[in-house]
């Protein structure tokens, strides 16, 4: 049984590498736990370095509040203001960001979670979006991580506050037809979501980024002696990152 399931695992490594025409680029995130055991590894006390879908439940849980609060602004906007622009636009700019795979080319494209051989992401952070681009080993370049920084993470999670704060003061400015209530539930709604941002913001932080395997991501926390251990472990990803300029320390 346990040659059977080797087989499957060494086919499934071959059909990666025949994808993405690489020469085997598979991280030992997806490489079979025993390696882990064998190796006496415990660097997954650390890092999230495998696939665990409590991770993954934690972290859509904790987008829930901001992007309900978010739709519910730009609704808001819509219906008292009459315009409809800011809501569509998010919903546009959420299509080009994830199924449109633009944070995968930024960003997913060089973490190690992007190896396997399946053709939608399975990591913590993002889930059964397509993979329109060839895994990197290398690192974000710069424009790579200014697009991420300001655009995908930034731009994104802030859409709705400026529509919020909009919409608040549009109604103060015409109160005889909107009155108090309504402004204050407007201005309730702009402290909740800025409140969700912060909340969204702070768990990344201190939850998901100080143990995430995409060292090179501008939002990594990860302390640079645990990232030089998972790329000893990973020959492919630690050449590509030291001939790119990055510089391991002893391990």
């Amino acid at each position: 049984m346990s040659e059977e399931k080797n087989l499957k695992a060494t086919q499934k490594k071959e059909k990666s590498a025949y994808m993405w025409g690489i020469d085997s680029y598979v991280s030992c995130t997806w490489k079979d736990r025993s390696n882990c055991e064998n190796d006496n590894c415990d660097i997954s006390r650390t890092l999230a370095c495998r696939w665990d879908p409590k991770e993954y439940k934690f972290a859509l849980i904790g987008q829930m509040p901001l992007v309900f609060l978010t739709i519910l602004s730009l609704m808001m906007t819509y219906m008292i203001t009459g315009k409809i622009w800011p809501y569509l636009s998010w919903w546009c700019w959420f299509l080009i960001i994830w199924p449109l795979g633009l944070e995968t080319l930024v960003l997913c494209r060089h973490c190690p979670y992007y190896t396997d051989s399946r053709k939608t992401l399975t990591c913590w952070a993002l889930r059964f979006m397509p993979k329109w681009w060839k895994p990197s080993p290398k690192p974000m370049n710069r424009l790579e991580k200014f697009v991420f920084q300001y655009l995908v993470w930034d731009l994104s999670q802030i859409w709705g506050l400026p529509f919020a704060a909009y919409t608040s003061i549009y109604i103060v400015m015409n109160y005889q037809k909107f009155g108090a209530a309504l402004l204050a539930a407007m201005i309730g709604i702009f402290i909740c979501l800025a409140m969700s941002i912060y909340q969204f913001f702070h768990i990344m932080k201190v939850h998901n980024c100080s143990r995430c395997v995409a060292f090179s991501c501008p939002k990594n926390q990860v302390p640079k002696k645990y990232a030089d251990q998972y790329l000893e472990r990973n020959p492919v990803m630690k050449e590509a990152w030291v001939r790119d300029g990055y510089e391991m320390d002893e391990v």
